[in-house]
């Protein structure tokens, strides 16, 4: 091949890939006017975790401290509620502090199984509700001034709970609500009041 027939074929070459890059910058230019697609943020999933054992109190036999880890909002209040063999109770409200519902634990409520004492075997359950009216007996007075969460909480988790989320949301009666619970068997050496209610 002579000299000026390389020199069409370089020039053909070049153009070819000129042209190449031009349609490839074409193709993937930003469209003007469609703005990228965005991420949508899932809404956080609000949770409570227990601990394994409860924290046994400094100086107070058969006094414990279960200590509940949440990310619901500071301030958040919640119904801790206790059942046993012998009974059950609790009552509103315990409010989150840094991160976390600290609930008192007592082991008075042992028992006699065959001649052997056994510690409390304790259910402790967690109720976060965006009011508490429903668990209010004595009318509808006593539901008008039922205790309901602060407004820095509703803020966050709406009016109704409608922001809160989680696996263990659920909705009871028309009230979307935080139930979570966990169960300790306390031992027997620290039974402060055997056989007792």
């Amino acid at each position: 091949m002579n000299v000026p027939n390389r020199l069409i074929v370089s020039a053909l070459a070049l153009a070819t890939g000129v042209a190449g890059v031009a349609v490839a910058a074409i193709a993937f230019r930003p469209v003007q006017g469609v703005a990228p697609p965005s991420q949508a943020t899932e809404p956080p999933a609000y949770e409570v975790t227990f601990p394994v054992e409860p924290t046994p109190a400094d100086g107070w036999k058969g006094h414990y401290s279960v200590v509940i880890v949440t990310n619901l909002p500071e301030g958040t209040t919640a119904d801790l509620e206790y059942k046993d063999e012998l009974g059950e109770g609790g009552g509103c409200c315990t409010a989150v502090v840094q991160g976390a519902l600290a609930a008192p634990l007592v082991n008075n409520h042992c028992v006699d199984k065959d001649g052997i004492l056994q510690g409390s075997k304790v259910t402790v359950q967690v109720i976060v509700a965006p009011n508490y009216g429903f668990m209010i007996h004595g009318g509808p007075e006593a539901v008008r001034n039922a205790l309901g969460q602060p407004d820095s909480v509703l803020a966050v988790l709406g009016t109704d709970f409608e922001n809160l989320n989680g696996p263990d949301v659920q909705i009871g009666g028309g009230i979307r609500m935080l139930i979570a619970s966990a169960e300790y068997q306390l031992p027997a050496d620290t039974c402060v009041s055997p056989y007792s209610h």
